[in-house]
């Protein structure tokens, strides 16, 4: 679903299935119909035409959801209803990673035909029409992590998610910033908090030190320094453990993670969780192995740019995307790209485009003789 289709992919592939959901939880079932693709080629049943409509749109994932409404589950659900296997066998909404820096980015629609390469064309051409005028719905509002906390206060209860997308590990940021530590230690500094920050000589130091024992440290902005400086601490050592955590659900489902040497350490009610090793953000997992209230704190900061809208789902009471320096931010128009097109939204929100570009595959007979 995030792939950057090139002219060549299509040249040298027959058929190409996207993922469905995002977030992502149909990676088996997409096998599944990778498998049936298969033996309907071979059986002479698909003939495959594809077509890929793009269009200059490089947006960061905060509204990428499938699950309605949604400027992308709006794109998803016409995709899926249009399918059939006698001429539409395949519809793929693609939503381009945002941070690759290549040539010719941009989202748009893949369209998989049974032998109709103008079904393929022109289908591909008007979900990727409808997708260019979502454009404004998919580009994220942020807030500066005090004015986030702030509002956080006046709501009653928690937890309210603090979304640090720029520091997202899935999406190759270092997972080291304090950004919203700073913040929270200011503007809350007495509610019950829950930030995660990777840092292996401060991890390393906690184990050194022990459990319940005082602590003063430098801690953050040192594997990827570029983004922010260290803050000063003194805190207390209230967990330790070796940050082996299993996932569940989905396509991570138990898989093991490792966060390396872990060590929690409170400031007051705020709980700082130190790791050694950047893991991604699935669920809660890393929180749960630590034992953490989740329920119980005001704010959460979380590093994903989609996986907490399934993780807190039932719980949190608000979220509120943050701009904060890093080199995955919510707003792709604080990137400098060094390879991308000129033009493209956002970076120029009056780009207007006449039609999407359109890739199309070869068509050949791959049917199996007998």
């Amino acid at each position: 679903m995030h792939a950057h289709i090139k002219k060549d992919l299509l040249k040298e592939t027959d058929t190409i299935l996207a993922w469905e959901t995002y977030p992502h939880i149909d990676a088996f079932e997409t096998g599944e119909r990778g498998a049936q693709a298969i033996i309907d080629i071979l059986s002479g049943r698909l003939k495959p035409i594809m077509a890929m409509a793009k269009v200059p749109i490089v947006v960061s994932a905060i509204h990428g959801q499938t699950k309605r409404p949604g400027p992308f589950a709006d794109i998803m659900y016409e995709a899926k209803r249009l399918e059939d296997n006698d001429s539409l066998y395949s519809i793929n909404p693609i939503l381009v990673h945002p941070y690759l820096n290549l040539i010719d980015m941009g989202g748009g629609v893949l369209v998989v035909s049974n032998g109709d390469r103008s079904a393929a064309i022109e289908t591909a051409k008007s979900l990727t029409k409808r997708y260019w005028n979502n454009r404004h719905e998919l580009q994220p509002s942020t807030l500066k992590p005090s004015d986030a906390i702030r509002r956080g206060m006046v709501i009653e209860g928690g937890p309210i998610l603090l979304v640090e997308t720029a520091d997202c590990c899935g999406g190759g940021a270092a997972g080291d910033s304090v950004h919203c530590l700073k913040a929270l230690l200011k503007e809350a500094p007495n509610e019950i908090a829950i930030i995660p920050v990777v840092d292996p000589d401060a991890a390393q130091l906690a184990h050194k030190v022990g459990l319940e024992q005082k602590i003063e440290l430098q801690l953050g902005h040192k594997i990827d320094p570029k983004w922010g400086e260290p803050i000063l601490l003194e805190a207390v050592v209230t967990q330790l453990s070796d940050g082996a955590f299993t996932y569940r659900g989905g396509i991570w489902d138990g898989r093991v993670g490792c966060m390396g040497l872990t060590a929690v350490l409170k400031v007051g009610p705020i709980q700082i969780v130190i790791s050694s090793n950047a893991t991604y953000d699935w669920m809660t997992e890393q929180f749960e192995l630590l034992n953490l209230d989740i329920v119980g704190s005001k704010f959460i900061v979380v590093k994903n740019p989609m996986n907490y809208q399934q993780a807190y789902e039932k719980t949190m009471k608000a979220a509120f995307v943050l701009d904060t320096p890093g080199p995955t931010p919510a707003n792709t128009n604080a990137l400098t790209y060094t390879n991308c097109t000129d033009s493209w939204f956002p970076l120029d929100t009056n780009i207007e485009i006449n039609a999407p570009a359109v890739l199309t595959s070869k068509s050949r007979n791959l049917a199996q003789k007998k």
